[in-house]
């Protein structure tokens, strides 16, 4: 089983463009703001309102051109493909990056 990312998952659940509760995305990731930040620089657009008992409410609104998604490179200019315990002798140390959905 693939094991989905915070963003994906975020992705997921407001794909049909319906009004989203924000304890649904607390429910994926408590910084879920720090998500929907990642998405607006990949291109996602979301519509944002609070209504009258001060609850806030997320939609979906706009998704990125298909061309211009692309990975967005990691902290430090380094790829996350770049290294894969399988294919590599080296052993993990504390501060290695290993994206396991690859």
């Amino acid at each position: 089983m693939e094991k989905r990312t915070q963003k994906q998952r975020i992705l997921d659940l407001m794909a049909p463009r319906q009004w989203v509760h924000f304890r649904d995305l607390n429910d994926i990731c408590f910084r879920y703001g720090a998500r929907l930040y990642d998405l607006r620089k990949e291109g996602y657009e979301f519509e944002e309102r609070r209504d009258d008992k001060g609850i806030w409410w997320y939609r979906l609104s706009a998704t990125p051109p298909v061309s211009s998604v692309s990975p967005q490179p990691t902290p430090g200019g380094m790829n996350e493909t770049a290294f894969s315990p399988e294919s590599s002798n080296q052993q993990l140390t504390f501060g290695d990056i290993y994206n396991d959905t690859l």
